[in-house]
């Protein structure tokens, strides 16, 4: 987020923009980026709605912060449209299911227009008769990107639970394997009944029949 402050100020440069704005502006969200990635790390954060609501922090904050700097940078015609989308891609990387997964990218999208509003009474927004059809456009192209990912981030999500699910044997969630010989695996597992770490002998798939299976 910082490495783009060099960017941002000799775009302020060409677009005669108050440079202060892009300094405090990036400062400021790297000061809550870093809030933010402590935060998640406590314990007591670790459900869906509380990891949702410092997910909506960081986006909406990200996303806002590119529409303040994008209104001193050509308003609705700024390139900085793009960085929104960035924030999204970053969000899918998280794995959510599509309840969790929908409100932070829609926030994130729309919180860029947010940051241009914002700014509407200190810099001209629409500077181009054809300024409100191209923002409007823009609008919906983020909601419509704020979907896929959604849909993206929900797949990713699905493959992930299908693959612990793989690897889970009733009670047991099998981590690692430790040993094998030659009709069973030792797998070092944990019990979720028990709350422990334990190890559990598996029968190989390639020596199941009636006799390997008796003497197992």
């Amino acid at each position: 987020w910082l490495g783009f402050l060099p960017i941002s100020l000799w775009l302020a440069s060409v677009y005669h923009a108050p440079w202060h704005v892009f300094v405090i502006t990036r400062f400021t969200i790297a000061a809550l980026l870093l809030l933010w990635s402590t935060i998640e790390r406590w314990t007591f954060i670790r459900t869906p709605a509380r990891v949702s609501v410092t997910t909506i922090i960081g986006g909406v904050s990200v996303s806002g912060a590119m529409g303040i700097e994008a209104a001193f940078l050509g308003g609705a015609q700024s390139p900085y449209i793009i960085g929104p989308a960035f924030g999204m891609v970053l969000l899918v990387t998280l794995q959510r299911h599509w309840r969790n997964a929908l409100v932070p990218l829609m926030l994130t999208s729309l919180a860029y227009f947010g940051g241009l509003w914002a700014m509407s009474p200190f810099t001209p927004i629409l500077r181009a008769p054809v300024d409100s059809y191209l923002l409007g456009t823009e609008a919906l192209l983020l909601v419509d990107l704020a979907g896929f990912c959604t849909y993206v981030s929900h797949g990713a999500w699905r493959l992930r639970r299908e693959l612990y699910d793989a690897k889970s044997l009733g009670r047991y969630e099998l981590r690692t394997c430790i040993g094998r010989g030659g009709m069973g695996e030792v797998w070092s597992a944990y019990h979720t009944t028990l709350k422990r770490d334990v190890a559990v002998k598996i029968l190989r798939t390639d020596r199941v029949d009636a006799a390997a299976v008796a003497r197992f």
